[in-house]
């Protein structure tokens, strides 16, 4: 099981959190409506200092990666006790490693943008409207329809 962990679980832990992922259309105590991203905690939002940037807050951002760990794990645990000499084709574990050290640079590289802010965790508290899944490829639900179907109201934070 050991032997799997690098070429097959981490791969796919860091495939699977940045492709597949949950998006918040919520309205942020003093702050303007904002998306939101990340499973089971939102983990990115909106920048609100300016345009094109983002908030990433790193203990949800931990937690998150975690959990996605932790699944993966169990299905490849799940896959090893059945089929205890189940081995990945070296060509294959090269192509996915190959994958996932582009995607992570290019993730990297765009988190590296000065106008970004990192944040310990998140410190306000937003009213969360809706939310759905998200996939790396798709646009997240029009800002203008969401916030027509959900007016602004005074914050009442829970």
């Amino acid at each position: 099981m050991k032997k799997l962990i690098i070429p097959a679980v981490i791969p796919a832990t860091l495939l699977s959190f940045l492709f597949v992922t949950k998006w918040w259309f919520a309205y942020p105590e003093d702050a303007p409506e904002s998306f939101l991203y990340g499973f089971p905690l939102p983990y990115k939002c909106d920048g609100w200092h300016t345009s094109m940037s983002y908030q990433i807050f790193i203990l949800e951002l931990l937690f998150d990666l975690s959990v996605y760990f932790l699944f993966w794990l169990s299905i490849f645990w799940l896959i090893h006790r059945r089929f205890p000499e189940f081995r990945i084709n070296k060509t294959l574990r090269r192509i996915f490693l190959s994958f996932n050290v582009f995607i992570v640079t290019f993730n990297l590289l765009v988190s590296s943008a000065s106008e970004h802010v990192f944040s310990l965790n998140r410190d306000f508290r937003i009213d969360t409207k809706e939310t759905s899944i998200f996939f790396f490829w798709q646009l997240p639900q029009d800002k203008v329809t969401l916030m027509k179907r959900y007016p602004y109201k005074k914050f009442r934070g829970h």
